[in-house]
């Protein structure tokens, strides 16, 4: 989870960056950067004096690849564009995700995740249920005193929950949520 962080412009006239949840820029080596069933939300980027500065609340990338798949980047705030920027020289290949502003790809789409609860998981009568990976290999843990059905906090069937609670590497069945006074959010799972 990662949750209620913000970038904004520290120095008057300084130069300032996007991305108030997670910043992907540079590729030290060909291998694509994968960002996974991560939950997105809440985060903030503002400020000026780059291409970059204030955009992606949620997420922003540049002069890299990155895999975006099953995560949910949403009710994030920026002052340009939306919750998911690509800059001119990064490339994001996504599929399975949920983008507030919506991005173009295979099962991505624009919903309220309709969270249950301060530590974002999701409701009932999520669109993010079920809606992940299609490959077993990402299914979310079985349930073993009900076979066929997701375990703790994933839900639905075994098909890939889309954010933190899914996923063969989810979010374990009990965590601890931090918010301090004085931070911009520190999610300690």
């Amino acid at each position: 989870i990662i949750a209620q962080n913000t970038v904004d412009q520290a120095v008057a006239g300084a130069e300032t960056f996007g991305g108030g949840g997670i910043w992907a820029f540079s590729n030290y080596g060909a291998v694509p950067k994968i960002i996974e069933n991560n939950t997105i939300v809440e985060n903030a980027s503002s400020g000026s004096g780059s291409t970059q500065a204030g955009k992606g609340g949620g997420f922003i990338t540049g002069g890299t690849t990155v895999e975006l798949r099953n995560n949910i980047i949403r009710n994030n705030t920026q002052s340009t564009g939306t919750d998911l920027s690509v800059g001119a020289t990064g490339t994001a290949y996504t599929t399975y995700n949920d983008v507030g502003g919506g991005f173009g790809g295979e099962g991505n789409f624009d919903l309220d995740p309709q969270f249950s609860g301060p530590e974002y998981r999701l409701g009932g009568g999520s669109p993010c249920i079920d809606a992940g990976d299609t490959s077993s290999a990402a299914d979310d843990p079985e349930d073993p005193h009900v076979p066929g059905l997701a375990q703790g906090y994933s839900m639905g069937t075994l098909r890939n929950d889309l954010g933190a609670f899914g996923g063969p590497g989810r979010t374990p069945q009990s965590f601890t949520m931090t918010i301090s006074p004085g931070l911009h959010g520190k999610i300690n799972p």
